[in-house]
């Protein structure tokens, strides 16, 4: 019996661990689950995983570490002197999610409880267990845990005047984070997920952070700040992708109606990104990697 059986096969069940899964987006997981309940729910959902489904969740899980932290859960699982992570294997490659996600799979088939094991040892083993056990549920039932689905692609979102791309900076996890642009630099934190909003519109999910893409309480006025911020089910968390005039995207407010912009078309890393009335420029036009579908 594979996850999505065990989930379907009792919908309290299927409740207790959608709402699991959708309070991983809420904020760190050393602040929004017990020891207790994480270790109980890996226990449950780990072993009814596949080697390839276990590192896809792992995976997604690490990407929203920062490099130091990936860097010291394999410092940690190296200290264990176990599989990939033995006495004398370079840990530096492990900053990289998906090699730390391949070497805890391996690690998971070999030794099933060990990683369970350390839990309470260090908040990362916590942090590392709590995500995978949500997003692989998450990925189960369809990417439907909390408020809105997950379309489970992450794009990579370029500004048409400056060729840079939609960033939270650092990877940072606080709210009110100033989203940037910044040359491509393959991290997760300019990974973006489109998920539908309770407004009708489109949610753009930080994969470092965990956060959505705002417009500070709802401003109405030209040149706010763009940021990000912990889900709180507000429409100026929701954009309307719509076609552009030069072949991009435009990405506009549903709480102020004014587009997301690259204030004059600025092509200096670290730009902080604003919201501007329509006037029809390139920099208020944006390109998605992969290619987002238009009517």
């Amino acid at each position: 019996m594979g996850l999505l059986d065990t989930l379907l096969s009792d919908p309290s069940q299927q409740q207790a661990y959608q709402e699991f899964a959708g309070r991983y987006q809420q904020g760190p997981p050393q602040d929004v689950y017990s020891d207790q309940e994480v270790a109980e729910r890996y226990q449950q959902v780990a072993p009814n995983l596949s080697p390839q489904e276990y590192q896809a969740a792992a995976e997604q899980s690490y990407a929203r570490l920062s490099p130091q932290e990936r860097l010291q859960l394999a410092q940690l699982l190296q200290q264990q002197g176990v599989g990939t992570f033995g006495p004398g294997m370079a840990v530096d490659q492990y900053q990289d999610p998906r090699r730390l996600a391949e070497a805890t799979a391996q690690l998971h088939q070999q030794q099933p409880g060990l990683l369970g094991g350390l839990l309470g040892a260090n908040p990362l083993v916590k942090a590392a267990l709590a995500g995978i056990t949500a997003t692989a549920v998450s990925r189960a039932l369809g990417g439907t845990a909390g408020r809105g689905a997950a379309t489970g692609v992450q794009y990579r979102i370029a500004n048409m005047a400056s060729g840079k791309l939609l960033a939270n900076p650092q990877g940072s996890r606080d709210n009110g984070t100033r989203i940037i642009q910044w040359d491509n630099d393959g991290g997760p934190e300019q990974a973006w997920q489109l998920e539908a909003g309770p407004h009708g519109g489109t949610r753009l999910r930080n994969a470092a952070s965990g956060k959505l893409l705002a417009n500070p309480q709802g401003s109405r006025d030209n040149g706010t700040g763009i940021i990000q911020w912990q889900d709180d089910g507000g429409p100026e968390q929701e954009w309307a992708l719509e076609p552009g005039r030069q072949g991009g995207v435009r990405i506009r407010n549903l709480a102020s109606r004014l587009l997301l912009a690259n204030p004059q078309g600025s092509r200096d890393n670290g730009t902080a990104m604003i919201q501007w009335q329509d006037d029809g420029g390139v920099e208020q036009e944006w390109q998605f990697d992969p290619p987002l579908p238009m009517r």
